[in-house]
């Protein structure tokens, strides 16, 4: 018979809910402005906030863009 092993550490909603005042997150979007045209945006989110910390918009984004922001 096999035991039933309780999980070790703590459940991810206690690690967030712990660690959510040190913790940013970022994506890059990408959307369309009037006729169409195509945005990026790169945003930068505080969780326990989430209040936006950095936000930056290109047409183009290249290596260098994403490097800087």
């Amino acid at each position: 018979m096999h035991a039933t092993l309780a999980p070790r550490g703590q459940i991810w909603s206690t690690f967030m809910r712990n660690r959510a005042a040190d913790m940013w997150a970022c994506d890059l979007v990408q959307t369309y402005a009037v006729f169409f045209q195509t945005l990026f945006v790169f945003v930068i989110i505080e969780l326990e906030s989430r209040q936006v910390i950095h936000f930056n918009v290109t047409r183009s984004p290249s290596d260098a863009w994403a490097a800087q922001q």
